[in-house]
């Protein structure tokens, strides 16, 4: 279940992951700033189209990110998922 951050209040958003948890899977829940990933375990927002949209995302600490529509856009996906897979992961703080 993919959350937003940004269109939920911390205890919701807490609350919402842990409802998630409950069934069995995991939340997703797609940030687009520092505030709000201090507050999530991170997956970047969606529309991640080039490395550089990934790389700012590892710096921002992003656990994960969301690219499925460039890659289904792609004209070479397996090209596109090896650039975007190719970014080293950065730990948060």
């Amino acid at each position: 279940m993919l959350l937003i951050a940004r269109a939920l209040a911390h205890e919701a958003l807490a609350d919402l992951a842990a409802a998630v948890l409950r069934t069995g899977m995991t939340p997703l829940i797609e940030v687009r700033s520092e505030a709000e990933l201090a507050r999530a375990v991170a997956v970047y927002e969606s529309g991640i189209t080039s490395r550089e949209g990934v790389e700012r995302a590892a710096s921002l600490g992003a656990d994960a990110v969301l690219v499925g529509s460039s890659l289904s856009t792609a004209a070479d996906p397996l090209a596109a998922v090896q650039a975007l897979a190719s970014v080293p992961r950065r730990g948060r703080g």
